[in-house]
């Protein structure tokens, strides 16, 4: 089944689609032996369903966008370990995420690409704010009403996820690297991190669910957003 959009629209250089899904995969997934060896050795059955569901929902939004049989398309990483599609060759570009009972997948065409979403948790957000922020969205917290800062927090937290996603080097690249502090004021940001080729990346605010933070980024100057749910 494809997806009930034009796929063409991904060729503007802007633009990003993004689509959302729930934590439950269809009874006919399409996985490899490989995949499925991977999802078996995941200790709680939550585990093992959230990767069914993110690998499921990302195999056929790839194979619909390549057009071919979700269960021929081969996934790989880059030498940064972002993921990449190895089999069919295409300038398709993917990053996928889930938390809780949500799952997202963002596409692109040739630019690098990173999403996260996170599900609001307020004694999470207590332990981790002074030890992932940085100084200037430490301050940037610190000015708004206590009942804004558990959404604040993660907004912030799934925009570095995303930009560290779309580097490639996911938490290998410290987090106070990235500076996102501006994210909040305007949301949308765009990040120089300081690497062999001083790279730019531009990432936005996404609304997916009401008890959800998410984020998207992209190598280059800002894009397109376009947020669809799938049926998968």
């Amino acid at each position: 089944m494809h997806p009930p959009v034009d796929v063409g629209d991904l060729d503007r250089h802007d633009a990003v689609h993004v689509w959302v899904g729930c934590a439950d995969p269809p009874l006919d997934t399409p996985l490899t032996r490989g995949e499925r060896a991977r999802a078996d050795r995941y200790r709680f059955r939550r585990d093992r369903t959230r990767f069914v569901a993110r690998r499921s929902l990302l195999r056929r939004l790839a194979a619909a966008y390549v057009d071919v049989d979700p269960a021929k398309v081969r996934f790989g990483v880059t030498d940064r370990g972002r993921p990449t599609l190895q089999w069919p060759a295409s300038d398709l570009q993917f990053s996928v995420t889930s938390s809780s009972d949500l799952v997202a997948v963002a596409l692109t065409r040739r630019r690098a690409v990173g999403i996260d979403v996170e599900r609001l948790r307020d004694g999470v957000r207590q332990d981790l704010e002074g030890r992932v922020c940085t100084p200037a969205e430490c301050a940037a917290l610190a000015v708004l009403p206590s009942n804004a800062r558990t959404r604040a927090f993660f907004e912030l937290w799934c925009h570095k996820e995303a930009v560290v996603k779309a580097d490639g080097r996911g938490l290998g690249l410290p987090v106070d690297v990235v500076d996102v502090a501006d994210a909040l004021a305007h949301g949308a940001v765009q990040v120089r991190i300081p690497t062999e080729d001083d790279a730019t990346y531009s990432s936005v605010t996404l609304r997916l669910a009401t008890e959800y933070a998410a984020a998207a980024a992209v190598r280059g100057a800002p894009c397109d957003v376009r947020i669809m749910k799938s049926h998968y």
